[in-house]
């Protein structure tokens, strides 16, 4: 059930960035070409959690399900602000919520070594 939700949610985060994108006039390949190789890394991540299940836990699915859980959370969040980048009306406590997600990645981001 969270896999088919999860691909749900992707389907929705590539096509809202489309819209957000037209909408913005910023279309750009190599923007969606990155973002379509992170979701190509979540595949990754899901089957690793499935290889530490197995593993670990007798095939439980304690990992996968809380990667599966994480990676739901995270394109749920990013339609939200497609949907918001582009007018669509949302309450303000979402939206809020939405900045200071913004505002803790991008301060995350600068304090990363590229080395």
């Amino acid at each position: 059930m969270l896999a088919q939700a999860l691909v749900l949610l992707m389907g929705l985060d590539v096509l809202g960035g489309l819209i957000q994108a037209f909408y913005e006039k910023r279309l750009n390949g190599s923007i969606m070409r990155k973002g379509l190789l992170r979701k190509t890394g979540y595949f990754a991540a899901i089957a690793l959690a499935v290889l530490i299940d197995r593993a670990l836990f007798q095939s439980a699915p304690a990992f996968r399900t809380l990667v599966l859980s994480y990676l739901c959370v995270n394109e749920a969040l990013s339609v939200l602000e497609h949907l918001a980048a582009i007018g669509v009306p949302l309450p303000a406590q979402i939206k809020r919520a939405l900045e200071k997600l913004r505002h803790e990645m991008d301060g995350d981001d600068q304090g990363q070594s590229t080395e």
